[in-house]
Protein backbone atom coordinates (compact mmCIF):
# COMPACT_ATOMS: atom_id res chain seq x y z
CA UNK A 1 0.00 0.00 0.00
CA UNK A 2 1.12 3.66 -0.25
CA UNK A 3 2.31 4.51 3.33
CA UNK A 4 2.28 8.02 3.66
CA UNK A 5 0.32 9.05 0.90
CA UNK A 6 -3.29 9.60 0.80
CA UNK A 7 -5.44 7.56 -1.35
CA UNK A 8 -9.31 7.45 -2.05
CA UNK A 9 -11.30 5.53 -4.35
CA UNK A 10 -15.12 6.38 -5.87
CA UNK A 11 -18.27 4.60 -6.79
CA UNK A 12 -21.22 5.67 -8.90
CA UNK A 13 -23.87 4.54 -7.55
CA UNK A 14 -27.47 3.49 -9.39
CA UNK A 15 -30.14 1.99 -7.55
CA UNK A 16 -27.60 -0.51 -5.95
CA UNK A 17 -28.69 -3.40 -4.05
CA UNK A 18 -27.96 -4.34 -0.45
CA UNK A 19 -24.89 -6.67 -1.95
CA UNK A 20 -22.95 -3.04 -3.86
CA UNK A 21 -23.49 -1.15 -0.77
CA UNK A 22 -21.79 -3.92 1.26
CA UNK A 23 -19.15 -4.28 -1.50
CA UNK A 24 -18.51 -0.15 -0.97
CA UNK A 25 -18.06 -0.59 2.40
CA UNK A 26 -15.55 -3.72 2.12
CA UNK A 27 -13.39 -0.83 0.40
CA UNK A 28 -13.26 1.40 3.81
CA UNK A 29 -10.53 -0.44 5.86
CA UNK A 30 -8.02 -0.02 1.93
CA UNK A 31 -8.76 3.83 1.77
CA UNK A 32 -8.47 7.07 3.06
CA UNK A 33 -11.72 7.85 1.56
CA UNK A 34 -14.44 5.99 0.00
CA UNK A 35 -16.27 8.34 -1.90
CA UNK A 36 -19.83 7.60 -3.49
CA UNK A 37 -22.11 9.24 -6.00
CA UNK A 38 -25.41 8.95 -5.97
CA UNK A 39 -27.04 8.74 -9.26
CA UNK A 40 -30.30 8.01 -8.24
CA UNK A 41 -32.38 8.06 -5.31
CA UNK A 42 -31.39 4.90 -2.63
CA UNK A 43 -33.07 4.00 0.37
CA UNK A 44 -33.07 5.75 4.26
CA UNK A 45 -31.68 1.77 4.90
CA UNK A 46 -28.54 2.13 2.48
CA UNK A 47 -28.08 5.95 3.50
CA UNK A 48 -27.81 4.86 6.99
CA UNK A 49 -25.18 1.87 6.34
CA UNK A 50 -23.27 4.74 4.03
CA UNK A 51 -23.11 7.34 6.69
CA UNK A 52 -22.76 5.37 9.74
CA UNK A 53 -18.90 4.77 8.06
CA UNK A 54 -16.74 7.38 8.98
CA UNK A 55 -14.43 7.25 6.09
CA UNK A 56 -17.55 7.64 3.32
CA UNK A 57 -17.99 10.38 1.68
CA UNK A 58 -21.90 11.00 0.13
CA UNK A 59 -21.92 13.36 -3.27
CA UNK A 60 -24.87 13.96 -5.94
CA UNK A 61 -28.39 14.44 -5.10
CA UNK A 62 -29.92 10.80 -6.39
CA UNK A 63 -30.56 12.62 -10.19
CA UNK A 64 -28.63 10.76 -12.93
CA UNK A 65 -26.04 13.33 -13.85
CA UNK A 66 -24.24 10.61 -15.80
CA UNK A 67 -21.04 8.64 -15.57
CA UNK A 68 -18.45 11.57 -16.54
CA UNK A 69 -20.60 13.95 -13.77
CA UNK A 70 -20.23 12.09 -11.47
CA UNK A 71 -15.79 11.11 -11.54
CA UNK A 72 -15.31 14.56 -12.06
CA UNK A 73 -16.94 15.59 -9.07
CA UNK A 74 -15.29 12.85 -6.86
CA UNK A 75 -11.82 13.77 -8.13
CA UNK A 76 -12.77 17.61 -7.08
CA UNK A 77 -13.69 16.86 -3.64
CA UNK A 78 -10.68 14.51 -3.66
CA UNK A 79 -8.05 16.92 -4.49
CA UNK A 80 -9.36 19.67 -2.67
CA UNK A 81 -8.74 17.31 0.51
CA UNK A 82 -5.13 16.76 -0.56
CA UNK A 83 -5.97 12.98 -1.95
CA UNK A 84 -2.99 11.84 -4.61
CA UNK A 85 -4.41 9.34 -6.07
CA UNK A 86 -7.72 7.86 -6.85
CA UNK A 87 -9.31 4.34 -7.96
CA UNK A 88 -12.44 4.37 -9.70
CA UNK A 89 -15.24 1.81 -9.57
CA UNK A 90 -18.69 0.60 -11.01
CA UNK A 91 -20.89 -0.73 -7.89
CA UNK A 92 -21.10 -4.25 -9.54
CA UNK A 93 -16.92 -4.38 -9.87
CA UNK A 94 -15.54 -6.76 -7.27
CA UNK A 95 -11.60 -6.79 -6.11
CA UNK A 96 -10.16 -8.22 -3.56
CA UNK A 97 -7.21 -6.96 -1.28
CA UNK A 98 -4.83 -8.14 -3.02
CA UNK A 99 -5.18 -7.09 -5.90
CA UNK A 100 -6.06 -3.64 -4.91
CA UNK A 101 -2.50 -3.49 -2.88
CA UNK A 102 -1.05 -4.70 -6.28
CA UNK A 103 -2.28 -1.41 -8.08
CA UNK A 104 -1.61 0.93 -5.10
CA UNK A 105 2.17 -0.87 -4.43
CA UNK A 106 3.05 -0.40 -8.38
CA UNK A 107 1.91 3.22 -8.85
CA UNK A 108 3.99 3.86 -5.70
CA UNK A 109 6.87 2.40 -6.36
CA UNK A 110 7.27 3.47 -10.53
CA UNK A 111 6.54 7.21 -10.11
CA UNK A 112 9.54 8.11 -11.77
CA UNK A 113 8.60 5.79 -14.90
CA UNK A 114 5.36 8.87 -16.09
CA UNK A 115 3.03 6.27 -14.58
CA UNK A 116 -0.12 8.26 -14.96
CA UNK A 117 -2.60 5.25 -14.60
CA UNK A 118 -2.78 1.20 -13.57
CA UNK A 119 -5.19 -0.90 -13.92
CA UNK A 120 -5.84 -4.41 -13.08
CA UNK A 121 -6.50 -7.55 -15.40
CA UNK A 122 -10.54 -7.47 -15.79
CA UNK A 123 -12.61 -10.59 -15.60
CA UNK A 124 -15.87 -10.47 -17.53
CA UNK A 125 -19.18 -12.44 -15.70
CA UNK A 126 -16.57 -15.43 -14.32
CA UNK A 127 -14.71 -15.89 -17.25
CA UNK A 128 -11.11 -16.88 -16.92
CA UNK A 129 -8.01 -14.47 -18.03
CA UNK A 130 -4.83 -15.89 -19.85
CA UNK A 131 -1.60 -14.88 -18.40
CA UNK A 132 -3.05 -12.51 -15.83
CA UNK A 133 0.54 -12.51 -14.19
CA UNK A 134 2.21 -10.53 -17.00
CA UNK A 135 2.44 -6.85 -16.31
CA UNK A 136 2.29 -4.75 -19.38
CA UNK A 137 1.85 -1.42 -21.08
CA UNK A 138 -1.72 -0.67 -22.28
CA UNK A 139 -3.44 1.81 -24.50
CA UNK A 140 -6.60 2.23 -22.53
CA UNK A 141 -8.17 0.63 -19.37
CA UNK A 142 -12.01 0.74 -18.58
CA UNK A 143 -13.03 3.28 -15.52
CA UNK A 144 -13.80 0.55 -13.28
CA UNK A 145 -9.98 -0.55 -11.78
CA UNK A 146 -8.31 2.71 -13.16
CA UNK A 147 -6.10 3.93 -10.40
CA UNK A 148 -4.72 7.43 -11.52
CA UNK A 149 -2.13 10.17 -10.28
CA UNK A 150 -4.41 12.65 -9.00
CA UNK A 151 -1.97 15.73 -10.16
CA UNK A 152 -2.74 15.32 -13.49
CA UNK A 153 -6.11 16.07 -12.96
CA UNK A 154 -7.14 19.19 -13.72
CA UNK A 155 -3.97 20.01 -15.70
CA UNK A 156 -3.13 17.12 -18.17
CA UNK A 157 -6.62 15.24 -17.82
CA UNK A 158 -10.16 15.57 -16.95
CA UNK A 159 -13.40 13.54 -17.52
CA UNK A 160 -14.99 15.23 -20.29
CA UNK A 161 -18.69 15.74 -19.44
CA UNK A 162 -19.72 15.66 -22.82
CA UNK A 163 -20.16 12.01 -22.59
CA UNK A 164 -23.13 10.68 -20.19
CA UNK A 165 -22.12 6.99 -20.44
CA UNK A 166 -19.68 5.31 -23.12
CA UNK A 167 -16.40 6.00 -24.21
CA UNK A 168 -15.40 8.08 -21.06
CA UNK A 169 -12.80 5.66 -20.59
CA UNK A 170 -11.37 5.56 -23.61
CA UNK A 171 -11.03 9.72 -23.59
CA UNK A 172 -9.57 9.61 -20.12
CA UNK A 173 -7.26 6.88 -21.21
CA UNK A 174 -6.04 8.82 -24.64
CA UNK A 175 -5.46 12.19 -22.75
CA UNK A 176 -3.36 10.17 -20.14
CA UNK A 177 -0.77 8.68 -23.29
CA UNK A 178 -1.47 12.07 -24.92
CA UNK A 179 0.19 13.52 -22.39
CA UNK A 180 3.04 11.10 -22.05
CA UNK A 181 2.20 8.86 -19.64
CA UNK A 182 2.23 5.27 -19.53
CA UNK A 183 -1.09 2.87 -18.25
CA UNK A 184 -0.17 -0.46 -16.68
CA UNK A 185 -1.77 -3.18 -16.43
CA UNK A 186 -0.67 -5.16 -13.30
CA UNK A 187 0.24 -8.54 -13.17
CA UNK A 188 -2.11 -10.91 -10.38
CA UNK A 189 -4.27 -7.46 -9.96
CA UNK A 190 -8.06 -9.09 -11.24
CA UNK A 191 -10.98 -6.94 -11.52
CA UNK A 192 -14.64 -8.75 -11.61
CA UNK A 193 -16.49 -7.32 -13.79
CA UNK A 194 -20.67 -7.53 -15.37
CA UNK A 195 -20.58 -6.13 -19.18
CA UNK A 196 -23.80 -5.81 -20.35
CA UNK A 197 -26.20 -8.73 -20.81
CA UNK A 198 -24.17 -12.21 -22.03
CA UNK A 199 -26.19 -13.90 -24.58
CA UNK A 200 -24.93 -16.52 -27.18
CA UNK A 201 -26.29 -16.56 -30.32
CA UNK A 202 -25.09 -19.14 -33.33
CA UNK A 203 -22.43 -20.58 -30.80
CA UNK A 204 -21.14 -17.05 -30.02
CA UNK A 205 -20.80 -15.17 -26.39
CA UNK A 206 -22.13 -11.47 -27.05
CA UNK A 207 -22.65 -8.35 -24.51
CA UNK A 208 -26.00 -7.63 -25.51
CA UNK A 209 -26.77 -3.73 -24.56
CA UNK A 210 -30.14 -1.78 -24.29
CA UNK A 211 -31.56 0.28 -27.11
CA UNK A 212 -30.50 3.43 -25.08
CA UNK A 213 -27.00 2.23 -24.56
CA UNK A 214 -26.70 1.84 -28.55
CA UNK A 215 -27.49 5.46 -29.04
CA UNK A 216 -24.92 6.71 -26.13
CA UNK A 217 -22.67 4.05 -28.03
CA UNK A 218 -23.53 5.53 -31.84
CA UNK A 219 -23.28 9.56 -30.66
CA UNK A 220 -20.60 9.33 -28.55
CA UNK A 221 -18.19 7.67 -31.35
CA UNK A 222 -18.80 10.13 -33.33
CA UNK A 223 -17.29 12.85 -30.89
CA UNK A 224 -14.65 11.17 -29.77
CA UNK A 225 -13.51 10.53 -33.45
CA UNK A 226 -13.87 14.57 -33.81
CA UNK A 227 -11.99 15.22 -30.92
CA UNK A 228 -8.83 12.89 -31.51
CA UNK A 229 -8.96 13.16 -35.24
CA UNK A 230 -9.53 9.27 -35.91
CA UNK A 231 -9.41 9.11 -39.75
CA UNK A 232 -12.61 9.04 -41.30
CA UNK A 233 -12.32 5.29 -43.08
CA UNK A 234 -11.74 4.04 -39.62
CA UNK A 235 -15.09 6.04 -38.05
CA UNK A 236 -17.03 4.26 -41.25
CA UNK A 237 -15.71 1.16 -40.88
CA UNK A 238 -16.71 1.27 -36.63
CA UNK A 239 -20.08 2.29 -37.95
CA UNK A 240 -20.69 -0.78 -40.19
CA UNK A 241 -19.28 -3.20 -37.74
CA UNK A 242 -22.12 -1.70 -35.18
CA UNK A 243 -24.44 -2.17 -37.49
CA UNK A 244 -23.47 -5.94 -38.04
CA UNK A 245 -23.38 -7.00 -34.61
CA UNK A 246 -27.21 -5.40 -33.91
CA UNK A 247 -28.60 -6.96 -36.98
CA UNK A 248 -26.43 -10.80 -36.18
CA UNK A 249 -26.79 -10.33 -32.18
CA UNK A 250 -28.68 -8.15 -30.46
CA UNK A 251 -32.58 -8.71 -29.75
CA UNK A 252 -35.30 -6.14 -30.14
CA UNK A 253 -33.17 -5.34 -33.24
CA UNK A 254 -35.47 -2.52 -34.96
CA UNK A 255 -35.39 -0.30 -31.68
CA UNK A 256 -32.11 -0.55 -31.39
CA UNK A 257 -31.12 0.00 -34.84
CA UNK A 258 -33.46 3.25 -34.25
CA UNK A 259 -31.48 4.43 -31.53
CA UNK A 260 -27.94 3.77 -33.40
CA UNK A 261 -29.19 6.24 -35.99
CA UNK A 262 -31.10 8.84 -33.74
CA UNK A 263 -27.42 8.98 -31.80
CA UNK A 264 -26.12 9.90 -35.14
CA UNK A 265 -28.82 12.44 -35.84
CA UNK A 266 -28.10 13.87 -32.34
CA UNK A 267 -24.46 14.27 -32.58
CA UNK A 268 -24.81 16.15 -35.98
CA UNK A 269 -26.98 18.42 -33.60
CA UNK A 270 -25.17 19.27 -30.97
CA UNK A 271 -27.04 17.07 -28.41
CA UNK A 272 -24.21 15.84 -26.23
CA UNK A 273 -26.70 15.88 -22.78
CA UNK A 274 -28.49 12.94 -20.99
CA UNK A 275 -30.96 11.52 -24.01
CA UNK A 276 -33.55 13.29 -24.24
CA UNK A 277 -35.84 12.65 -27.77
CA UNK A 278 -37.38 16.68 -28.21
Amino acid sequence: MIADKTIACGVVLFCPSISDIKNVLSYTNQFDWVIVYLNSPISNDLRVMLEDTHNVVILGEGTNDGLSIACDRMCQWAKHEGVLYFLTFDQDSRIDEDSIARLTDYIATHQLEKVGAVCPYIVLDGNKEKNINETIDVNWCITSGCLFDLNLYGNAVEFDKNYFIDRLDRDFCKQITDAGYRIVRVGNAVLHQKLGETIKVHGVEYSSHSALRHYYISRNRLYYNRKFRVPMHEGVLQMLKHLYEILMFEPQKKDKIKMFFMGIKHYRQGKLEKFNNN
